[in-house]
């Protein structure tokens, strides 16, 4: 750990000295150095002792084997690695600097901050500073020791400041490498995950069982056969993982109604098709413009988050007996999924509307308004119990002329209608269309509506409306 500190501030120091940009850039990120033009990147190289030299260009072997060009190839790293080999190497550091506060990514921040004092980038109070002189002494027991722990979060803190994107001339460069680093990772190896296999599908699927399990397989395989068509891009992940996650979670609505006959009526099937116009109109209003809608999208189910978790510790200050190990446990699980993410300090909360506006006028801006007219605005009816629904569901006229036929509450026993049933499978295909046409993903299959046009095929034709006979499909 000494040896590569020493290498990483000569390194940088003689960057820094070097370098002829003002101001001068903070060579802790291996993204830095491209800010250095190709003389310099040479000087930097003749000025640094061989030893120095040696060390670095052995620890940057995998690198340079991987991404012949990254940001400092100028050192004159040959590498007889494997891609293989090297990228075996590079997947064991990422997996560990993910965990930002387990040790490989406390001790990476605690050297660039190190860095950054000693190349004068970063100055600190002389009562700061008499801290981070205690934390860098206390730092390489990380985490074995309470003063280390303070180290680490001393450090930590500092994180931010190196999240900031560089400025100047050098942004081009920067921009191609970072594009080249995650464009290379993204083709080395496909995505792993524990739920990506699509249900079996058995030889024989007869009766509501073998219907049901049909259509799980084909909206599980439509859903994939779209994230395949589209290219991760690790560089720029949040947009697609937006929406491919608001695709799934239309499949999954619509299978949980297919799955559960005893939906099928205008009780709650409303209920559940409510959510699916909801999730359609926000995602083909993202899908208008995905750079800058998705992390409002994003930043306010965050914020979400953290008001909850503002919510569940006040109330731990006012009754104590509260904190459950149940009650913690949920906490803490917040908390972790909310800084996987993004550090808690930089989520704002907001307590409006995500988008700035209301439904129908993103159902306008996505060009979806029958929709929002036919679909969505009915069944919010059913959603928020309005007296439209439960006046026509969950009421009779008392038979009694003398009465004035008033109504009497019911609690009524209602048949399964697969006309509920179709629209499930109808709002899933229409979103899948609008998903393909926004991302110009080709023909691709839409195989689970197919699934329930053989299975009620003689309703097709008498139901192209999707609320009261009047269509947007």
């Amino acid at each position: 750990m000494q040896d590569g500190v020493e290498a990483a501030q000569v390194l940088g120091k003689t960057a820094s000295d070097t370098s002829s940009k003002d101001p001068k850039p903070l060579f802790a990120k291996l993204s830095s150095f491209s800010e250095l033009s190709p003389e310099e990147g040479e000087e930097v190289t003749h000025k640094i002792p061989s030893c120095i030299l040696e060390r670095l260009r052995t620890a940057l072997e995998p690198v340079s084997a991987i991404w012949p060009d990254f940001p400092l190839a100028f050192l004159g790293i040959s590498s007889a690695q494997s891609s293989s080999v090297a990228l075996d190497k590079i997947s064991d550091i990422l997996e560990a600097l993910y965990d930002r506060r387990g040790r490989d990514a406390t001790l990476a921040v605690t050297t660039a901050a190190y860095l950054g004092l000693t190349q004068g980038r970063i100055v600190l109070a002389s009562e700061m500073a008499t801290k981070a002189e205690e934390a860098l002494r206390d730092i390489e027991k990380y985490p074995s020791t309470d003063e280390s722990r303070a180290a680490g979060a001393f450090f930590r803190a500092m994180a931010p400041m190196f999240l900031l994107g560089d400025n100047g001339a050098g942004d081009q460069k920067l921009s191609n490498w970072a594009a080249s680093f995650w464009e290379t990772i993204s083709d080395l190896g496909g995505c792993i995950g524990k739920h990506q296999d699509i249900p079996e599908l058995p030889e024989v699927t007869e009766g509501i069982e073998g219907f049901i399990i049909a259509y799980r397989h084909f909206a599980n395989k439509d859903v994939r056969s779209r994230q395949a068509a589209w290219k991760i891009d690790l560089g720029n992940v949040e947009e697609q993982q937006v929406l491919l996650a608001l695709l799934a979670r239309q499949a999954t609505l619509a299978i949980e109604i297919v799955s559960a006959p005893s939906t099928w009526n205008p009780n709650v099937a409303p209920v559940l098709l409510r959510a699916m116009a909801d999730v359609h109109i926000t995602l083909v209003w993202l899908l208008g413009d995905p750079k800058v809608r998705v992390p409002m999208y994003v930043s306010d189910g965050l914020g979400a988050i953290k008001l909850e978790i503002a919510h569940r510790e006040e109330e731990i200050k006012r009754n104590p007996s509260a904190a459950t190990d149940e009650h913690n446990a949920y906490t803490e699980y917040l908390k972790n999924w909310l800084e996987s993410q993004r550090l808690e300090f930089l989520v704002e909360v907001n307590l409006g509307s995500w988008s700035g506006k209301n439904t129908r006028i993103m159902a306008e801006e996505a060009g979806c308004i029958d929709f929002y007219n036919y679909v969505f605005q009915p069944f919010s009816a059913a959603v928020h119990s309005y007296w439209s629904h439960v006046g026509r569901i969950n009421v009779e006229y008392c038979e009694n002329p003398s009465h004035n036929f008033h109504f009497l509450p019911i609690l009524p026993s209602l048949e399964p209608d697969t006309h509920w049933c179709m629209l499930a499978a109808k709002y899933l295909r229409k979103t899948l269309s609008a998903f393909d046409d926004a991302l110009q993903l080709g023909e691709l299959p839409c195989e689970s509506f197919l699934v329930v046009v053989d299975a009620f095929s003689e309703r097709t034709e008498s139901d192209e409306g999707e609320t009261s006979g009047q269509g947007s499909d």
